[in-house]
């Protein structure tokens, strides 16, 4: 176990970081709902995913490419979902080729359910300009 110092210090290391590199805007309403549905889904013993799709421009052109079909698991909040998409999502634009790329930052406008199984919920992450 740390000792209180070596959390101490830990925690003011992330604090100062700055991490936000995301795509999307996190609202409260969006967070909260995917909170109860992460809560929802620890409670039936399910995965909860988000799902949704990205915009990148291209080099100096402002050409836009788009990203499908990326999905994750919530382990936590929205903000740490949409953090991961924007992971992916970077990934997904390297491998196609492209060095030079500027994500396209977006609203997020809500969610929709997509599909409930036996061991998930999948819900859309909407969004817009």
């Amino acid at each position: 176990m740390k000792k209180t110092t070596e959390i101490k210090k830990e925690a003011q290391k992330i604090i100062s970081k700055k991490f936000y590199d995301n795509f999307f805007h996190p609202d409260m309403n969006t967070s909260l709902q995917i909170g109860n549905l992460y809560d929802l889904a620890r409670k039936e013993n399910k995965d909860l995913y988000l799902k949704t799709d990205g915009q990148f421009y291209l080099n100096e052109t402002l050409e836009i490419s788009e990203i499908n079909d990326c999905c994750v698991k919530v382990d936590s909040s929205l903000s740490r979902a949409t953090q991961d998409l924007s992971d992916q999502m970077c990934e997904k634009i390297k491998d196609k080729g492209h060095v030079k790329f500027q994500p396209r930052v977006v609203w997020i406008e809500g969610i929709s359910l997509i599909d409930v199984d036996n061991q998930s919920i999948t819900v859309e992450l909407l969004w817009g300009t």
